[in-house]
């Protein structure tokens, strides 16, 4: 039995995002020049002009019996294997052409201000960017842009001569994260405006704020060929961004849902994860933070205190909807023919697509890792409740799980890492009427039936779908990986490594199937580290040891090298005790994967 105490009741983590909102509203188009808005009790109502605030502003609706359990954490899924994931996630949906419509969501209009509103900015505008000035981070024949790549080409020839000056260019370390560090944060073949390039990018120029995550995060990237002029500095601008985020909240306490906070922050998680100065606990942090930016925007308070999604209507109509908000690159696109179901309708703008994945896939991977998770939520709520907005079409791609600029074609297989890695955290061995141990062996189930999607024959010999084979290696590696934990905690007395040695050799030999220096690598940390600890043979714990040491400098990612060491350590344990590393999470804590 592993000998940890179930941890009580903890004071939640502290964060800097206070509990505001701006609220969601459904604007629906039957006809082309025919605007009318959905009410609260589903009647249409027929708008001349453009709505004003007070028409569309919404009171909280009351909160049902029935809603509350269908929110409670502590029932179970549905029976069926079909309803088991909260993502409900359709493997074969392929997006093409079509006439259904979309429901169109937006925020009021809220102007965030260019500038935050602090009562002394020390800020100089001499140093603020502007559009002239940013021409290098998108044209490469921009002479501040050849010479940058001059640099860096001498860089990965190892010659770091007069690297030391351009530490303090700041063009040149927001240069160093616009064009080389956050392009390798992308892992997915995914639609051009939804990289995190172009998703990120886009708010370098809201305010000094986030230029100084900018700064950090190329000052980050640069430790790798110089830690000892760069990492202090890296920790130096990290600081700053979370004073600099710190201020701006209390000097502007009604906003707290602008979308470059929830960039910033998701930035500052990917830094830590980058650097080897910081821990898995740095990362809750940001995350703690990213989840209460989240709440305010996405949910409603009702008056009882629970949040509630905006993102349900009432009632769905069958014709053409055009969006409002902005141009989308496909007029309409084939979903189910269900059209009371609203997943299928939702349009997000490709920014909050990326973040909020980015959230998603960055808190699962925690779980397992993390000291205190009392400021997260449960997964076993999060997946249901963020559904709508993971499963959403954002644009008309050869696949629909392009449009997941992060998880690609595994959200289901992330579900099962996060709720796995959840129950992991419990003390073992689970009582067998513990609901826990009843989830776990839903899982099991789960894991053990999941299939990828089918890729469509006709597509056989495009890029897309060359991409997709490999992404399609995402989910089966992590379902595998995610079986084998849970085969233990369904079995903790006398399941044990030798009987998941045959597992991991599958998973060896899908992960070998892999190119090394393909960005999917980026998100198949979480299970080749695990998968790693299960492993007994020499020959697959060097090719673990290799793949990690490929994504690090890859990646450029200091903290793998902590990730090798933990392996090592575990390694050098008696077999039969290796698994605890798995349950005693507090060992475990500096792995940041």
């Amino acid at each position: 039995m592993v000998d940890e105490r179930r941890p009580g009741p903890k004071p939640r983590i502290k964060t800097s995002i206070p509990e505001t909102k701006d609220f969601f509203i459904m604007l629906h188009m039957r006809q082309k020049d025919k605007l009318e808005m959905i009410r609260k009790d589903g009647s249409i109502k027929s708008i001349d002009n453009f709505p004003s605030v007070e028409q569309l502003s919404l009171e909280d609706d009351t909160f049902s019996e029935e809603e509350s359990e269908e929110l409670e954490p502590g029932l179970c899924p549905e029976p069926q294997f079909k309803n088991l994931f909260d993502l409900d996630w359709i493997p074969e949906q392929i997006l093409m052409a079509s006439d259904v419509e979309f429901n169109w969501f937006t925020r009021e209009n809220v102007i965030e201000p260019l500038k935050p509103l602090t009562a002394d900015s020390t800020f100089d505008d001499a140093n603020r960017p502007t559009g002239s000035s940013c021409n290098f981070f998108y044209d490469d024949n921009d002479p501040l842009a050849q010479k940058y790549n001059l640099v860096f080409e001498r860089l990965e020839s190892k010659d770091i001569r007069g690297l030391k000056e351009y530490s303090k260019d700041e063009n040149f370390l927001v240069y160093a994260c616009v064009s080389r560090w956050l392009p390798r944060m992308g892992p997915q073949d995914t639609h051009p405006l939804l990289t995190t390039k172009a998703t990120f990018a886009k708010h370098l120029k809201t305010n000094y704020v986030i230029r100084e995550v900018f700064l950090c995060c190329g000052a980050t990237f640069l430790e790798w060929y110089d830690q000892e002029t760069f990492r202090p500095l890296s920790n130096q601008l990290y600081f700053s961004s979370l004073a600099l985020i710190h201020k701006y909240l209390n000097d502007n306490p009604f906003h707290g849902t602008e979308a470059w906070l929830l960039a910033s922050y998701q930035m500052l998680c990917l830094r830590n994860k980058t650097t080897n100065s910081t821990t898995v606990d740095d990362c809750i942090y940001c995350l703690v933070n990213s989840y209460q930016i989240i709440k305010a925007t996405y949910y409603k308070q009702e008056q009882r205190g629970r949040p509630h999604l905006l993102f349900i209507p009432n009632r769905t109509d069958q014709g053409t909807i055009h969006n409002l908000s902005y141009e989308l690159e496909n007029r309409a696109l084939e979903v189910e023919e269900q059209v009371d179901d609203v997943k299928n309708h939702l349009v997000l703008q490709p920014h909050e697509r990326m973040f909020l994945e980015s959230f998603i896939y960055n808190y699962s991977v925690a779980i397992l890792w993390a000291t205190d998770l009392s400021g997260l939520p449960n997964p076993f709520s999060i997946f249901k409740e963020l559904s709508h907005i993971l499963k959403c079409p954002i644009y008309h791609c050869e696949f629909q799980f392009m449009n997941n600029p992060v998880l690609g074609a595994a959200p289901d297989a992330f579900e099962i890492l996060a709720k796995t890695s959840y129950i992991a955290r419990f003390p073992m061995p689970l009582p067998h009427r513990d609901i826990w141990y009843k989830r776990a062996l839903q899982l099991q189930s789960m894991a053990g039936f999941y299939t990828s999607p089918v890729l469509p024959g006709k597509l056989k010999d495009s890029r897309a779908h060359q991409s997709s084979r490999l992404n399609l290696h995402v989910g089966r590696i992590i379902s595998e990986v995610c079986y084998m934990i849970l085969s233990k905690i369904v079995q903790f007395d006398t399941y044990s490594i030798t009987d998941a040695q045959p597992v991991v050799s599958d998973v060896m030999h899908t992960l070998i199937q892999i190119p090394h220096d393909n960005l999917l690598w980026g998100i198949l940390l979480w299970p080749t580290i695990v998968c790693g600890i299960f492993a007994t043979n020499p020959q697959h714990q060097q090719h673990i040891l290799g793949h990690l040491q490929d994504v690090a400098s890859m990646l450029h990612m200091l903290a793998v090298l902590e990730t090798q060491n933990f392996l090592q350590t575990v390694w050098l344990q008696p077999v039969e005790s290796r698994l605890d590393f798995l349950f005693l999470t507090l060992r475990a804590s500096r792995v940041n994967c």
